[in-house]
């Protein structure tokens, strides 16, 4: 057999297909080539999964508690600029009208700081709240003779139910004594959720009144519109004056 002369390194070129270069791309790969980055994971496919629940949490808590900052801020606002466009025309011209803006703004202001404080301590009070620890709990474990697995289940299931049941009792119960002198549902209803509320969890923020929270953060809501039209009318007064 004659000796075929082929260049050096041949042999590692050469394929069964009669390809010296090789295997040419699928069509499924359409000749592209995928590294490692292509499949990477994102940044929070990294992250653990109690720091993604952290980052929910932490997401809804601005949201809750940015618009009552903005409130708080505009009604502050609102009554600042009003009680100083009062100040600036009783010292300027000395009329008593000019005490109803400085009254109104101290008024604003007053009710305004009242709902930041309630609010905070409402805000301070869910963040405590959460399960109970409880240290060396006695558990009593009932086990039922002469029954199978799935009669066991549904007595538990059974107990389970009637213990819910007895917690709507009580909390209709409670509803329905309305002995508060003002907002008496609201009390009720806040009563009625304490019953409600499992005792394996620590639901400090039903512990607070929240009439005079409902109340103030109400005052809040209107303070903004009634400075608002004392301010246009204020300045609208000092601009007449000053002619």
């Amino acid at each position: 057999m004659a000796r075929t002369n082929r260049p050096e390194g041949w042999i590692h070129d050469w394929q069964p297909d009669g390809e010296p270069n090789g295997p040419k791309p699928s069509s499924s790969s359409g000749g592209k080539n995928f590294d490692a980055d292509s499949f990477a994971p994102g940044d929070d496919d990294l992250l653990p999964p109690e720091d993604k629940e952290e980052r929910s949490n932490r997401f809804f808590r601005h949201v809750a508690t940015i618009p009552g900052r903005l409130l708080i801020t505009l009604a502050l606002l609102s009554a600042g600029i009003a009680g100083l466009l009062g100040i600036i025309g009783a010292s300027t011209y000395g009329s008593w009208g000019w005490w109803i803006p400085i009254i109104a703004g101290g008024l604003g202001i007053a009710i305004t700081l009242f709902f930041a404080v309630r609010r905070k301590q409402l805000q301070d009070a869910i963040a405590r709240s959460g399960p109970r620890t409880i240290i060396g709990e006695q558990r009593t474990v009932v086990t039922y003779d002469g029954e199978d697995g799935q009669t066991s289940q549904q007595q538990q299931l059974h107990d389970m139910a009637q213990r819910e049941g007895e917690k709507v009792r009580r909390a209709r119960e409670e509803f329905e004594v309305r002995s508060a002198r003002y907002l008496p549902r609201v009390e009720a209803l806040q009563r009625a959720m304490r019953q409600m509320v499992d005792p394996s969890y620590d639901a400090a923020w039903l512990e607070i009144d929240i009439r005079p929270t409902l109340i103030s953060f109400l005052a809040t809501v209107a303070v903004v519109p009634l400075c608002g039209f004392l301010i246009v009318m204020t300045a609208f007064a000092l601009l007449l004056t000053a002619m």
